[in-house]
């Protein structure tokens, strides 16, 4: 995604790095505790306010050195347990839906092009992608057989998200069964697999603000606005065919789609940016600069949003090949997964190394 995104990495102005994230105790640490009881409390404070708060109530001789001894070991307990949680649940849980979004980003792309051209232009395209996503779907199914929603204890709105996700991934066969009979328009088919796609990110998001560790955190943080940005350069695929198959932006609505994802692509890149360690910044970076896609595109992308002579914009417009967009923009979406996975190892030796060994009751 890196067409704004390259854009906005040139851009000046420094963009301070955040070691860690701000965040609560997570839900699962005081759900042991019982409605009413005068530790619940303290499990919703961050924990290291936990540890000052009771280092200094001994201190005025209110309660017994046993007593906060004992509320120190719970805490520690507490988090230990979320940190393993995460290890052996909520991360394998992200990276199975990451792998997802990514292959059907491929498969939106071919099915808006494919409703957009009147089901004549890729076809066997998108018949390949439905094969790569439905091996993946069928990945998200073992590991939610294997690990129930109530099992996953999930923020409120990750086990919504994630609810809704797997509601519309049961959508998916019907959903294509209208596209291939051309009932779907291309903005409707779209949406469903943004929508989609969306869930699945808020699913992940919500995990990310209940992590203590602030090397996991970062670094997921990161990872999770380098798949958003990747999924607006997904829109920016199907958008930018589109318009040039129509020779140019023909209505208001479609120039507004096209805006709304080469600036929400930008966006994300500069979050990335203000969370990735510098290792991935660099990595970003080298994975972009020498690949030609990235250059044909931004060739391509400055003739669709030059809007001064409309006369010789659509001259310019009718000279760029779609299908020469789409597969450039398909190479450039495919060059975000390494860095993902690269970053995706290190998440999980981070957490591993964070839970410990045996720890835990999960």
């Amino acid at each position: 995604m890196s067409d704004s995104a390259s854009a906005s990495t040139s851009a000046s102005g420094s963009y301070q790095r955040r070691d860690s994230v701000s965040s609560v105790v997570r839900q699962k640490s005081f759900r042991f505790q019982r409605p009413g009881s005068p530790t619940t409390l303290l499990f919703r404070i961050p924990f290291t306010l936990q540890v000052v708060l009771l280092l200094l109530v001994p201190a005025l001789g209110l309660i017994p050195p046993s007593f906060y001894i004992a509320q120190l070991a719970k805490v520690d307990v507490a988090q230990r347990n979320g940190e393993l949680l995460f290890s052996k649940k909520h991360n394998p849980l992200i990276e199975t839906l990451n792998r997802f979004i990514h292959y059907t980003q491929r498969e939106r792309g071919a099915t808006v092009i494919f409703l957009a051209s009147a089901g004549t232009q890729f076809v066997d395209e998108m018949i390949g992608f439905r094969a790569t996503v439905d091996t993946e779907l069928q990945t998200v199914r073992r590991f939610m057989e294997a690990h129930p929603i109530a099992d996953l204890h999930l923020p409120e709105k990750g086990e919504k998200a994630l609810q809704s996700a797997l509601a519309q991934m049961d959508q998916l066969a019907a959903k294509r069964q209208l596209a291939d009979t051309l009932l779907l328009t291309p903005a409707e088919a779209a949406r469903f697999y943004s929508e989609l796609n969306n869930d699945c990110i808020t699913t992940s998001q919500s995990i990310v603000f209940e992590i203590e560790n602030s090397q996991v955190a970062q670094r997921m943080n990161a990872l999770l606005w380098l798949i958003a940005a990747k999924d607006h350069r997904g829109l920016l695929r199907s958008s930018g065919f589109e318009t040039i198959l129509l020779g140019g932006f023909t209505t208001e609505q479609q120039l507004m789609a096209f805006t709304e994802a080469l600036m929400s692509e930008a966006v994300g890149i500069q979050l990335f940016k203000a969370f990735a360690t510098e290792e991935h910044w660099q990595l970003y970076n080298a994975s972009f600069s020498q690949l030609p896609a990235y250059a044909h595109i931004q060739t391509m992308q400055e003739v669709l949003t030059n809007f001064n002579d409309s006369t010789l914009y659509t001259e310019a417009v009718q000279q760029l090949n779609a299908t020469a967009w789409f597969w450039n923009m398909t190479q450039i979406l495919d060059a975000f997964l390494p860095i993902g996975e690269q970053m995706q190892t290190e998440i999980a030796l981070f957490s591993r190394n964070a839970a410990g060994s045996g720890v835990g009751t999960w």
